[in-house]
């Protein structure tokens, strides 16, 4: 007895808060024009823009959206250093011409576009975070490949080009699963802002990298 009455008193004093709310908003609305014009700012601008980090707060708090959404941004700013600053590698560095640069790059086009297709038949076969994780685990062997290949110069040019295919490769997996993966998460009133947030920390990301090396 004590504790339905409790869960009535809480859904009361929640409808009232609920009620308080609307009515601010109501009386605050019309004032908005006013406001405006005296500190010169957007009115339709200020409320998108509350509405966005809303959204926004609600998917940070969400681990298992940002574990996904994470992993398919870090794994871009990898790619995007690679498409910025292979012309410099390849051709300055180790001498190739620049006629066959474009085989290089070729190579890792063709590498992704095999796993794309593969991993059509994948995901009817294996959970998300099973491929996630083995594709991820791949990419980030290879990356270590690079990282030591680029330090030391073993290998030389081939250091460079065979690990960087099977890092390239793996966008076949990890964009597409991480995507889904991270969409998966979140609740579906705020699925656009999600798909938002996930496009804009990933080409954001990647797009930061031509800044950051010049």
């Amino acid at each position: 007895m004590d504790s339905s009455r409790r869960s009535i008193s809480f859904l009361v004093i929640l409808s009232a808060f609920m009620a308080f709310a609307s009515l601010a908003t109501d009386i605050y609305l019309p004032a908005m024009p006013v406001m405006q014009d005296d500190l010169g700012g957007s009115a339709a601008l200020t409320i998108t823009s509350f509405l966005v980090g809303f959204a926004i707060a609600q998917l940070l708090r969400m681990r298992p959206f940002m574990t996904n959404t994470l992993c398919v941004t870090f794994f871009y700013v990898a790619v995007y250093a690679f498409i910025t600053e292979t012309p410099i590698i390849y051709i300055r560095h180790f001498g190739v011409d620049p006629q066959y640069y474009g085989l290089f790059f070729g190579v890792n086009v063709l590498g992704l576009m095999t796993v794309s297709f593969f991993n059509r038949g994948l995901v009817n076969r294996f959970p998300l975070s099973t491929l996630l994780k083995a594709a991820t685990v791949i990419a980030s062997i290879a990356a270590l490949w690079l990282l030591a290949d680029g330090l030391t110069g073993a290998l030389g040019l081939w250091g460079i080009v065979v690990p960087m295919f099977f890092v390239f490769s793996m966008n076949g997996i990890i964009a597409a699963c991480s995507n889904a993966a991270a969409l998966s998460k979140a609740p579906d009133k705020i699925t656009g802002a999600a798909a938002a947030l996930i496009g804009a920390l990933q080409y954001g990301g990647g797009n930061g990298i031509p800044l950051g090396t010049r």
